[in-house]
């Protein structure tokens, strides 16, 4: 997100993202019985509605590829996943 957020315009939309999911957290954890509303909300659009992934299930992730460092360290390599062999 802090890629996203670094100039004018995103960096506001970032920051009030950040402020509305930390008062939607706040105001879940002081209502009583608003939590349990918001589950039982969930839970039924959820028996209606179901959408199943659109990942196959046999594709398994991609962990074994290295990561791009935005930090240089000494000692690591910057890579693009694949440029290299």
């Amino acid at each position: 997100m802090s890629t996203l957020c670094d100039t004018g315009a995103t960096h506001r939309m970032g920051e009030m993202a950040a402020k509305i999911l930390a008062s939607s957290a706040i105001e879940l954890l002081t209502t009583p019985g608003l939590l349990e509303q918001a589950k039982a909300g969930f839970k039924e659009r959820r028996q209606t509605r179901r959408e199943d992934s659109l990942v196959p299930l046999w594709l398994r992730s991609p962990i074994e590829l290295l990561w791009p460092e935005w930090v240089d360290r000494p000692g690591s390599e910057w890579w693009i996943p694949g440029t290299q062999t």
